[in-house]
């Protein structure tokens, strides 16, 4: 039958395919559509086109991939074509036997599109026998999920332990930067410069001076002619213990052997000014060359008070408590129990300078009290525990068997004896070490062995194999399920140890 094939561009819009289809004089017209073409997208489109093509007196056709063109063109009784080779070798619905567009079929229409379906009878019978092999594959493939996938078994072992121990000497030290067998680790040096102050009762004492010593000074002319002698003179006793007298007014010191009586009195108040007779000899100054002094009678009406005074062995202790306290609190801020990086060798506190110290009252003058401020520097050593775990993990391994292995990672760690300052920047001390070790088995070829087996010759098997400090356990997907998977990839090891086995 005569088809005539029009390839519609993605330019052509309705009107221009309908005009190319009032050309066609053929049975038969085939519309190729081109990829995402959406001109013929809504339904009365496509119903038109068809208008046009029967006008014409030829049956359309329509090659396209598009989902909704083709779902459009199958309600309306247009032949649809995945390709042009498929157009040109399947069948085209009768056009007597088309639907009405938007009407409902009769029985004997429905009847007439059957008799023209093609007979399926070797397809059909085909189709059965397809259909049951699928299925006895099906069967096939889920008991061998069954047997294969679907087990599976937790094996637990209770293998014997042995506690491995070993004692090593740590070092740190700042003058490295990396850990080795022999036990030397880093260690960084951290300062602080802290300030405090304490105020204690002052354990001295000291007198001050109430009241003026007087008395009474003969003054001899030595010049040979009269000699005015000034207010404000002074007169000095001679000893270690300098004690000066004044004068509060003029004298006139005429030449004369006898001198002259002067009436003067102590520049300090206090008892050391009650001088004895004889005591005051000399004249402070250039008329100390001109005169002669004595006082013939002792010196009287001196007086003092106690009152106590700071010392030397007071701020000695204060400062002690000052630079134990700054200690102390140098030691909270380090708390290994609450530090979780580097920890502190807390033996390596010393204080390395003091920066600055004030005495708020000196030693020797009254006072109730004795106040110290101190601003003092410290420096501490620290270490990083890992660098020592490693290290005794390190000597661990070098000690144990060739058959035996260790039961996880963790070790423990305990320090034996006191810290020893080597100097500022190092320290040691000892740790004994320790950890949990196994009679190692190779785990792979433990399942290649239990694979298969039944429960209990598995747990005989495995007993025997690896000793044991209580008997193996089987625990498999099901209670009733007696045996353990075919697969080893479906057995899970569990080891469960106690300390020392």
């Amino acid at each position: 039958m005569k088809t005539t094939i029009l390839h519609v561009e993605a330019y052509d819009d309705l009107q221009s395919i309908r005009d190319r289809i009032s050309w066609c004089r053929s049975q038969r017209i085939l519309l190729i559509l081109p990829r995402r073409y959406r001109d013929l997208a809504e339904r009365l489109d496509l119903q038109l086109i068809d208008r046009t093509a029967r006008q014409q007196g030829s049956q359309l056709g329509i090659v396209t991939k598009d989902r909704l063109v083709r779902n459009n063109a199958k309600s309306l009784g247009i032949n649809v074509f995945r390709t042009i080779s498929a157009a040109e070798r399947e069948y085209w619905i009768d056009e007597g036997l088309r639907p009405i567009a938007g009407g409902i079929r009769g029985k004997d229409v429905i009847l007439a599109e059957k008799r023209q379906l093609p007979v399926a009878s070797e397809l059909m019978v085909g189709t059965k026998i397809f259909r049951k092999y699928v299925l006895i594959t099906a069967l096939v493939f889920f008991a061998l999920l069954l047997l294969f996938v679907f087990p599976s078994a937790t094996v637990v072992l209770y293998p014997e332990t042995v506690n491995q121990v070993v004692s090593l000497e740590i070092r740190a030290s700042t003058s490295t930067g990396q850990s080795n067998i022999n036990g030397l680790i880093p260690a960084m040096k951290e300062t602080y410069t802290l300030n405090a102050s304490r105020t204690g009762k002052s354990s001295g004492s000291v007198k001050v001076g109430k009241d003026k010593s007087r008395g009474e000074v003969r003054v001899v002319n030595l010049t040979g002619e009269d000699f005015e002698l000034p207010v404000g003179t002074i007169f000095l006793t001679s000893g270690s213990s300098v004690q000066r007298f004044i004068t509060d007014k003029e004298f006139s010191i005429p030449v004369d052997a006898a001198g002259v009586i002067i009436p003067v009195e102590a520049i300090l108040a206090g008892v050391d000014g009650n001088v004895a007779s004889g005591e005051i000899n000399l004249v402070e100054g250039v008329n100390g060359s001109f005169l002669e002094v004595i006082n013939e009678n002792e010196f009287t009406g001196g007086s003092s008070l106690t009152l106590p005074a700071p010392t030397a062995y007071d701020y000695n202790q204060l400062r002690e408590l000052i630079l134990r306290d700054l200690a102390d609190d140098i030691y909270s801020m380090n708390d290994p129990k609450e530090l979780s990086g580097l920890l502190p060798v807390v033996e390596s506190l010393e204080l390395e300078e003091l920066v600055e110290e004030r005495m708020s009252n000196p030693i020797g003058e009254a006072s109730d009290t004795a106040t110290l401020e101190v601003t003092a520097r410290f420096g501490m050593l620290f270490y990083d525990p890992a660098e020592v775990s490693k290290v005794a993990t390190q000597v661990l391994d070098l000690s144990i068997g060739s058959n035996q292995r260790p039961v996880g990672s963790e070790i423990g760690l305990t320090q034996v004896g006191d810290v020893q300052l080597n100097s500022a920047s190092e320290a040691t001390w000892q740790v004994n070490a320790n950890r949990l070790i196994v009679q190692d088995y190779p785990r792979r070829e433990i399942l290649q062995l239990i694979k298969g087996m039944s429960r209990n010759e598995a747990i005989a098997m495995l007993n025997a194999e690896i000793p044991h400090y209580r008997s193996a356990e089987v625990i498999p997907f099901a209670k009733w399920w007696p045996y353990l998977p075919i697969l080893a990839s479906r057995i899970q090891l569990v080891e469960r140890v106690t300390d020392g086995g």
